[in-house]
């Protein structure tokens, strides 16, 4: 099993407490979630004089977003992550 998985798995199993329900985000969740990100004080890094990364982070949510210049500074993947 490669290590990130397993890893993945003994956390899933060490937090388990027997009776507790898990409530699903909510379509609403997830869209103030990603307006949240968005909306969050943003700072660039330059990996290569073609490649950026353009970091947006709130108190609750973090925005990844990596951009190609020659491409008119368009992004080519993006990642969000709630705290």
């Amino acid at each position: 099993m490669p290590k990130l998985l397993r890893a993945s798995a003994i956390e899933a199993v060490s937090k388990f407490q027997a009776g507790k329900k898990f409530d699903p985000a909510t379509v609403a969740d997830v869209k103030t979630a990603l307006q949240d990100a968005e909306a969050g004080k943003a700072y660039a890094r330059q990996l290569t004089d073609r490649i950026s990364v353009l970091t947006k982070e709130t108190p609750r949510n973090i925005l990844f977003e990596t951009r190609d210049r020659a491409q008119g500074d368009a992004w080519i993947h993006r990642s969000y992550l709630t705290k």
